[in-house]
Order: C-alpha cells, then structure tokens, then sequence
C-alpha cells in the first residue's frame, strides 16, 4: 500500500511517498534515494517488488524538487537525506506516515 507523506528537513517540508510491506510484520524499512532531478513515483517499480517481499520503502523528493520545499542544492541533498533516515528510525516523529 502507497501512502503520501511529508517531513521536516531544516524548517523544509519534504514530500515523499511511503509503501508498507505485505505479510507479516515486523518490516525493515529502505530508504531509496532517487537521482536528480528525482522521481514522483515509484522508480523503475522497486517498490512495489520490495513491498511483496516484506520490505518497506521511503522514497522523497530532495528540497527544491516536484513538490518538496526549499531550494535544491547538494549540500541540502544530504541534510534530506539525514532528515530521511531519522524520522524512519524514529517511526512517526516528524514523519505522517
């Protein structure tokens, strides 16, 4: 299942997408990075094969990108990037899953 989502990244919401595994939990969670400029949907169809075999994936939008806010650079690249992996570690702080 596909959730729409959104979290911070250094005052910034950042939009992405959330897919929630099929089975039994508990999941892992992937963090998938996508290129630049990025994609708004599911690339090359990962997720959904992840998701099939137990694995959640996040996937975003850096700042700046589709409907991500900010302003894109690589140097905010990484701070999403951070930003990303500690609201998936927290699991829910910050990010409306």
């Amino acid at each position: 299942m596909k959730k729409s989502i959104e979290f911070d990244s250094n005052n910034h919401k950042i939009q992405g997408k959330f897919y929630h595994a099929e089975g039994e939990p508990p999941f892992p969670t992937v963090l998938l990075l996508s290129g630049f400029p990025g994609n708004e949907d599911d690339v090359l169809g990962l997720s959904q094969k992840m998701i099939q075999h137990g694995i959640n994936m996040l996937t975003f939008n850096y700042r700046g990108i589709y409907k991500s806010e900010g302003i894109f650079s690589l140097q905010n690249t990484y701070e999403d990037i951070q930003a990303a992996s500690t609201n998936k570690e927290k699991k829910g702080s910050g990010l409306n899953i």
